[in-house]
Parts: structure tokens; sequence; C-alpha cells
């Protein structure tokens, strides 16, 4: 068994721990390859528990595995609108444990496409004057983290 460590030479981040079964690797392939499988996972766990692709009643024939592609791909769908908009656009929420949140999450993504959804879906035919932006803004993005 060969036994990789990976230590941050500022000593910010905490050390990571590898046990490989191929003692021929080279250590940096090892973290290499734990790394490259990350956003794997990530990408399996969105689909999952944010889109709920686990959910579907679908047990026979070619069902499975439809349920499971039209998960990636709304995933992708997703990634591919948000992506699109001005860099102004893609809106970053940072929870309070995570203050220097600067890269956008899927969760992001999908709260910034309910909100523009809500947004034409209620307030386009509204009267304009009635509510503020301000108060419109809150209750949009509160809307769209909730669903």
């Amino acid at each position: 068994m060969l036994l990789v460590i990976s230590r941050d030479p500022t000593g910010i981040e905490h050390d990571d721990y590898w046990v490989c079964s191929d003692i021929t690797l080279p250590p940096a392939t090892v973290v290499g390859a734990y790394t490259g499988r990350w956003s794997i996972e990530d990408t399996f766990r969105a689909v999952k528990q944010t889109i709920g692709a686990q959910q579907p009643q679908s047990w026979a024939g070619d069902a499975p595995e439809r349920a499971a592609t039209l998960g990636l791909l709304l995933y992708s769908l997703v990634w591919w609108w948000f992506l699109g908009l001005k860099p102004a656009q893609q809106k970053v929420t940072a929870p309070p444990w995570y203050a220097d949140k600067v890269k956008p999450s899927f969760l992001d993504a999908v709260a910034a496409l309910r909100t523009e959804i809500w947004r034409n879906r209620i307030f386009v035919d509204s009267n304009s004057g009635s509510i503020s932006t301000k108060m419109t803004d809150a209750l949009l993005d509160a809307l769209a983290r909730a669903a």
C-alpha cells in the first residue's frame, strides 16, 4: 500500500491523506486522480440532490438510463444558461459559514434561473410602481432559494 500525504506549504489548509494499492504510481498522480474525480462527484451530487434525478419511479427497460440522462442534460443546460449571463448577473451568495465564497455553485445557478422565471411570471404584468425594487429583489431571492 502507498500512503500519500498532501500538505499545504503555507499551513492554511489541512493535510490530506490517500491510500493507493498501486505502489508504482507517483504521489502527484494519486493526488491528481482524486482532484480530477472531485468535479465528477460534485456533478453527481448536484444532479441527485438539487435536480432530484434519483427520485423518478422508473424501473423498467431504458427508463432508468433516460432519467439519469435527462438529469445530466438539465444540469448542463442550467450551467450553460448561467455562464452565458453577464458577470454582474452571475450572483454568488455566500452563506455565513463561507464568507469568502467567490465562485458560483450549482445552487447559485439554479437560484438565478428560478429568480428569472419568477420575475417573468409574477412581475411582468404587475404594476411596476407598487413595490420597490429592493423589496422585489429580496422576495425573488427568498423564493429562488426556498424552492
